[in-house]
């Protein structure tokens, strides 16, 4: 089986210019989380999961143990200020650049085992430009 008949055809686009609240915004109602940065052309410039907005919010040194100490409704107040932190940032600052994609016309077996090898829960289709399909 292609590629073309499996592939999921809604996607969330956003520019390199996109802010990161509104990457937030987007990203927040989508399954997988991921957001497609693309230029005028439809050309695939990059991508964003949630787990990189996670990245840019979190910091460094906080990890499971520190969290869980932090209660409500300190918690609102701690978040709101790493979000504050990095509202500034756009699209293009946070997106991964180096990716795999697939043709539609691939084989799906080929896009399981590249999901596998990669670790990663999906893969952009593109044509023969480099345009999201």
């Amino acid at each position: 089986m292609l590629v073309a008949k499996l592939m999921q055809t809604k996607l969330v686009l956003a520019s390199g210019e996109c802010r990161f609240k509104s990457l937030l915004c987007k990203i927040g109602k989508l399954a997988p989380r991921q957001i497609y940065i693309v230029n005028d052309k439809m050309e695939l410039e990059g991508i964003i999961t949630g787990y990189d907005l996670l990245k840019e919010v979190m910091p460094y040194y906080l990890d499971a143990k520190l969290a869980r100490t932090i209660q409500e409704p300190e918690i609102n107040d701690f978040l709101r200020k790493c979000i504050e932190k990095v509202e500034a940032k756009k699209a293009k600052d946070i997106m991964i650049t180096e990716f795999v994609y697939l043709k539609p016309t691939d084989h799906v077996m080929e896009a399981e085992a590249l999901i596998v090898e990669r670790g990663i829960n999906s893969l952009p289709v593109l044509d023969e430009n480099k345009r999201l399909v």
